[in-house]
């Protein structure tokens, strides 16, 4: 082993950031959301270091309302980035971020779509895992020392270097900047931060699994004659999983994420049974009635809804949170349903009549998790504050206050005997608490991300918890110790649930799995895999025999609509395909017509149907594509990205007007039926009314009271519908 010795040269520093740069990294991320007027305005001015205040008088809203929709934007930013995001940190998780983004289009892989911070890297003889390495794109000085540690390990086969210091000296910026010039040196290349000293089992463990890494493989002419598949992965469409809850008999297994629809499965053949469909975004948690004939779900659509287990059916929708419903649980006797939410409250709900029966406050931030004791007359609740409050059930009094924890509080559970009860939250800790006394017992650490979600075992010997390192841990309650970590998932692991007889456990991640385990062996004895390439525009054709569809995957495709057989894979974007439509018309020696396609990648390609031939790309656009419409005669198409409207010759592809008056993104255009009108939805509340010929605006219909999403024209052209995040449809009268 050899040692360098500290230096004080060798500083890292981050390269020069523009927030429009920030945005389109921030856009890149987000794949079920997009940020709002309000959230734009505010990450724009945090990036320029403004505070609450100063951002509501520049912008004319009301402080408390930039400070909750700061609070919505970290939350979703923190979710993306798979880290805590926050006003202060910002601009430092940005910038690791476009170093990660780089270094990935460099080496021309693909990144793990389910967990954006990833960066694991491959290429025919090279792999490569760069894990949380700090950005080393600056670097100045330590030439020596580089050349020094380069011969000790290139030309020496030296197999340990230690670095060593005082803090702040550069050492971890030298150790990056080492493997840099090196990475070619060798086929395996692992970097990872010992900050918080992992044992060696669950560092091996961790290394093991980057090097089996197959996901993305392609096994093309791979022979799997007489290969053994008996754990083969179950294939199902519903994306994240960010709840998993058995059963009281342990015979059924409810799954539910960011599809929106929660999934009942038959344990014993993972076979699906049921679906239950009706919240309207994702669904954050569910829980099993004692009796195991009700499900309760909760969903940041701010609703509380209770399922017929047998049928699916909805029985009762509870109305009352004012923002996401984090967590929810039954009390023990089944007659009462607690709630929590981003606003700061739990709810108490009468089962029977769907009344809500208390309102608990306290928390100064949003309430992440409750759970009832076993007797049900104390209910806990865990904050973002920071704290776990107990409460008596009865009179909603808060009882205690328990504040070990240093960050937010994810998640709360009680043992079985309601004795003790355990936390769990960003501080990358677990701590088990005496509940009559309050008393911090045992603090449980070995995660080294922030912890999501606990669950204990019927006999109470054991805890469960999972976390955002991609790891579920098995704890002895009595002694602290960790008995096993649970290995497999590639991405956070947002829930655990024991099986009432404790023989397994069940995860559910965001790499769209969920996992079953022998709690006794560690082994994953099941793997049900949810795999989402989003559609994000459909389209038919004007005989109503082809029906175009545009996805994630960056690909258009072609299905026949009576056999459902998809014709043709157009490719060629580079992003997401957002917008779609066919022309109207056919054009002579076009006779399947031509199809537009507008995409993330800023470009608009124009499609011949029957060869499916790219034959134009339209380009020139400063964002998104987000809406592409013919002109009835199909000699025009309108197109909209950010702010701006461009209207295009089909024929010559040569743009013909480009309105940009609009104040916001615009979303939707349609042209009137004598296409001599083109009105525009947009993120400014309006819907705007161009002349085609000479690009001047002819009105602007103001009503709304947020963005509008969709406009659409009647067939005589005297109506003109439209469709805002304000929850209301407008009929305007249009007649020109």
């Amino acid at each position: 082993m050899k040692s360098l010795p500290p230096n004080t040269g060798g500083l890292s520093f981050w390269e020069p950031m523009t927030v429009e740069d920030a945005l389109l990294i921030v856009e890149k991320v987000l794949e079920q959301e997009r940020l709002n007027k309000v959230q734009e305005i505010v990450f724009r001015q945090a990036w320029e270091g403004r505070s609450y205040q100063e951002i509501a008088e520049s912008s004319s809203y009301d402080p408390g309302y930039i400070r909750d929709a700061g609070s919505k934007l970290w939350q979703l930013l923190s979710r993306a980035f798979g880290e805590k995001v926050s006003k202060n940190n910002l601009q430092s998780v940005l910038k690791r971020y476009s170093r990660t983004v780089l270094v990935s289009e460099s080496q021309q892989v693909q990144s793990v779509a389910s967990h954006p911070m990833a960066t694991l890297k491959s290429s025919t003889n090279q792999y490569q895992d760069w894990g949380d390495a700090v950005d080393v794109s600056v670097f100045y000085d330590r030439i020596e020392d580089l050349a020094t540690l380069k011969r000790w390990i290139v030309e020496e086969r030296c197999r340990v270097v230690t670095l060593f210091g005082m803090g702040g000296m550069g050492k971890t910026a030298l150790s990056v900047k080492l493997a840099q010039q090196i990475q070619g040196e060798f086929k395996y290349l692992i970097w990872r931060s010992l900050l918080h000293a992992p044992s060696l089992e669950d560092l091996l463990g961790d290394l093991i699994e980057f090097q089996a890494y197959l996901r993305n493989a392609n096994l093309h002419q791979v022979n799997l004659q007489n290969a053994d598949l008996s754990k083969s992965v179950f294939a199902e469409t519903f994306g994240s999983i960010l709840s998993v809850a058995y059963s009281p008999d342990g015979k059924r297994l409810a799954i539910a994420g960011e599809s929106g629809g929660i999934r009942i499965w038959q344990v014993g053949d993972m076979k699906p049974l049921i679906t239950c469909q009706g919240h309207t975004r994702w669904v954050l948690s569910v829980h099993w009635s004692p009796d195991g004939q009700t499900l309760a779900s909760s969903s940041d659509d701010r609703t509380v809804k209770l399922w017929d287990a047998q049928t699916g059916q909805c029985l009762k929708t509870l109305q009352g949170h004012t923002s996401w419903v984090w967590s929810v649980r039954w009390s023990p006797d089944g007659q009462i349903l607690a709630s929590s939410s981003d606003d700061r409250s739990v709810k108490l709900w009468n089962v029977q009549t769907g009344q809500c029966l208390k309102t608990l406050q306290g928390h100064t931030s949003l309430v992440r998790s409750v759970s009832f004791s076993p007797d049900g007359q104390i209910l806990a609740s865990g904050s973002n504050d920071g704290t776990v409050r107990l409460w008596d059930v009865s009179t909603g009094q808060l009882g205690k206050i328990l504040e070990e924890h240093t960050s937010w509080v994810q998640s709360v559970a009680f043992s079985p005997n309601g004795q003790i009860m355990a936390s769990a939250g960003d501080d990358s800790t677990v701590r088990v608490w005496e509940v009559n006394t309050g008393q911090c017992l045992l603090t449980l650490q070995g995660h080294i991300h922030l912890v999501q979600s606990l669950a204990f075992s019927s006999d109470g010997q054991m805890l469960a918890s999972s976390s955002h390192d991609q790891t579920v841990k098995l704890w002895d309650t009595q002694t602290g110790q960790c008995l096993k970590t649970l290995q497999g998932h590639t991405s956070q692991v947002w829930s655990v649930a024991f099986s009432p007889n404790d023989c397994t456990l069940a995860s559910g991640s965001d790499d769209r799995s969920v996992k079953l385990w022998d709690t006794t062996t560690g082994q994953c004895l099941k793997t049900v895999w949810g795999y989402t390439n989003r559609v994000r525009s459909v389209s038919f054709s004007p005989d109503n025999r082809t029906l175009a569809s545009g996805s994630g995957d960056y690909s258009v495709r072609l299905w026949d609509v009576s056999s459902g057989e998809c014709l043709k894979t157009l490719q060629g974007h580079t992003h997401w395909v957002l917008s779609l439509a066919f022309s109207p018309i056919a054009y002579p020696g076009r006779q399947g017509g031509i199809l537009a396609s507008g995409s993330c990648d800023r470009t608009v390609k124009l499609w011949d149907v029957a060869s499916g031939q790219c034959l134009k790309t339209l380009q020139d656009y400063p964002n998104w594509v987000l809406s592409v419409a013919f002109s009835p005669d199909g000699q025009i198409l309108a197109t909209s990205s950010d702010r701006t409207v461009k209207l295009w010759d089909v024929r010559e592809g040569r743009c013909l007007q480009t309105l940009q008056e609009h104040t916001n993104w615009v979303w939707s255009v349609a042209f009137s039926p004598d296409g001599k009108t083109l009105a525009c939805g947009s993120g400014d509340r309006k819907i705007w009314l161009w002349d085609v010929t000479s690009g001047k605006c002819l009105n602007i219909l103001q009503g709304h009271t947020n963005a509008v999403w969709s406009v659409h024209w009647s067939p005589d052209g005297q109506l003109l519908a439209s469709g805002s995040d304000d929850h209301t449809v407008r009929l305007w009268g249009c007649g020109m």
